[in-house]
């Protein structure tokens, strides 16, 4: 669970990042662990894949829901605090299981 620990530091972290992040501890992993690690954490609905665009991916542990703020200036990802919204209905929808909400603009920090 070293990697789970790591995403536990919090943020919204890149493989590369974890396992920088492992080394750094004195816990060196192969790489292609760590993004197996990563992806069965996924899967298993202990970590989740944060949808913030093109680019690396990036993880966070799974703390329930919430939308994410992503500021086009300098990277920056926020959780932000969901607002629960509906989808639309359609003919050829039968269930939705999850709805992933990234708003795009300029941080205060930015502006």
């Amino acid at each position: 669970m070293l990697v789970a620990d790591t995403l536990d530091t919090g943020g919204h972290l890149s493989a590369d990042q974890v396992l920088e992040h492992l080394h750094a501890a004195g816990t060196p992993l192969p790489r292609a662990s760590v993004y197996n690690v990563l992806e069965a954490l996924a899967r298993a609905g202990i970590a989740s894949l944060v949808p913030h665009g093109p680019g690396r991916a990036l993880y966070e542990l799974s703390t329930g829901d919430h939308d994410h703020f992503a500021c086009t200036s300098c990277d920056t990802l926020l959780d932000l605090p969901s607002r629960r919204i509906r989808p639309p209905a359609h003919p050829d929808v039968a269930d939705v299981t999850q709805i992933a909400v990234v708003y795009r603009g300029v941080c205060a920090a930015c502006a």
